[in-house]
């Protein structure tokens, strides 16, 4: 028996659900594969952590009213007056009020982010205007100091 075999079996053969020829093949690889051999002693250490009680079996009769009984329960939820996601009307009224309270909010928030990045490209337009400005006057200047030279140099 192959390693991907005995993994598929090792539950089975826990629960010693194989047959015997089975079991046989399982424990003669076990005896000869050291990494299968850790795999199952794994396994085994957790799956003796889980109590192996025998299961309750349901009656007959549980399933006869299950239909009633259930439908008694949901009457009793309706009846408690539950609305909005499990919550009551007036919490439920709450709750939306401040779903609505955080979205005209967060619109703000995102208004005023909007205004202040137009705000400061209009800063910085006033600050590349001044720059020109000056250019202009450097320019202004050199010119007034060429024409100061050229008729200095002619008188």
């Amino acid at each position: 028996m192959n390693c991907n075999r005995v993994k598929d079996n090792l539950l089975t053969f826990y629960y010693n659900e194989l047959g015997e020829r089975e079991k046989e093949e399982v424990l003669q690889h076990l005896n000869q594969c050291r990494a299968c051999q850790n795999l199952w002693e794994e396994m085994r250490s957790t799956l003796e952590l889980i109590p192996r009680g025998e299961r309750d079996e349901l009656g007959d009769g549980y399933w006869d009213d299950y239909t009633r009984r259930l439908m008694e329960k949901l009457q009793q939820e309706r009846e408690k007056g539950k609305f909005f996601l499990g919550v009551k009307p007036v919490f439920s009224g709450v709750l939306i009020l401040l779903l609505l309270m955080g979205f005209y909010v967060f619109r703000h928030y995102q208004q005023r982010v909007e205004m202040f990045q137009h705000l400061t490209l209009f800063e910085n337009y006033e600050v590349v205007q001044n720059l020109e400005l000056l250019e202009n006057m450097e320019l202004f200047e050199r010119l007034d100091f060429f024409e100061t030279l050229k008729r200095d140099s002619a008188g």
